[in-house]
């Protein structure tokens, strides 16, 4: 389950134990993001006008503050990509080195190293892992450049494309398990677009997808419920009759707009917030 707090430095940013983080604009918080990768391979996101590394920030909040001066932030898988809370340790430079140099990193023919339990397959002009990284060639010399874990750059469905459109999940999928039968799609188990892993993905029909998805027309049959909700930090509930009844009530107090199904969306998965704000159910 992804979990967020807040940065104590960064007053409108969170990050997750996922590794994505968010920022609050106009009211509301952004879609969360995984971060702008940069040619050394880790992610960064600016705020501020200045530049983080996303994985600071993770390990700041999640696991505390560093143990001594000279300690730094270590990717235990070696992937500077993957930033889970559960990937992170603080460590001093010469454990860092030690976990570089670590055995149980080995190397494919061509010289890019994997991930433990990493394996690689070739799909069209790209190659692809079971950890959901990718492989691409350089435009000049056609050698495989580093591995990388894409991101999504979508304005439109959030699904991380490479080399000429292709979309990762389906490369994914179709490299380890072969076509995609006719009237299925590939579907993200935890919901989550950039999490390209081969264990969170499996076939479904669009019925079962959309099943799985957060979707406005799912929440229907609650809409007259009665909510509570309250500001993220408050420990201090405010009761309305319905969804409908408490996005009125708070859009006309907070001059914000606060929408009935994001609401209802915020209430059926019991996480999550919307303007700042988390919502849950009252017990009938």
């Amino acid at each position: 389950m992804e979990e967020w707090k807040g940065v104590a430095f960064l007053t409108h940013v969170q990050v997750s134990n996922l590794g994505r983080y968010r920022v609050f604009v106009k009211g509301r918080w952004s879609d969360p993001q995984l971060g702008s990768l940069r040619p050394d391979g880790y992610l960064t996101g600016r705020f501020n006008s200045q530049q983080y590394r996303i994985h600071r920030l993770v390990a700041d909040v999640f696991l505390g503050p560093a143990p001594s001066p000279d300690a730094s932030v270590d990717h235990i898988n070696r992937d500077r990509s993957d930033n889970r809370a559960a990937n992170l340790r603080w460590s001093t430079p010469t454990e860092q080195a030690r976990n570089q140099c670590s055995k149980v990193r080995k190397r494919l023919h061509d010289g890019v190293e994997m991930l433990p339990g990493e394996i690689w397959r070739p799909y069209k002009a790209i190659q692809v892992s079971n950890m959901g990284r990718v492989k691409v060639r350089h435009q000049s010399s056609k050698q495989w450049m580093r591995p990388a874990t894409p991101v999504s750059r979508s304005k439109t469905d959030g699904y991380p494309l490479v080399s000429n459109r292709i979309r990762v999940h389906r490369a994914v999928w179709v490299a380890f398990n072969g076509e995609i039968p006719e009237g299925h799609t590939v579907d993200h188990i935890n919901h989550v677009k950039d999490d390209n892993r081969l264990e969170n993905l499996r076939l479904a029909t669009a019925k079962e997808q959309r099943s799985n998805q957060v979707r406005t027309g799912a929440y229907a049959s609650t809409v007259k419920r009665r909510v509570e909700g309250r500001p993220l930090g408050s420990h201090d509930w405010q009761q309305f009759k319905s969804q409908k009844h408490a996005a009125a009530t708070l859009t006309a107090q907070h001059n914000t707009m606060f929408r009935n199904d994001m609401i209802s969306r915020v209430c059926v998965r019991n996480r999550g917030t919307t303007n700042g704000w988390e919502f849950r159910f009252v017990p009938d």
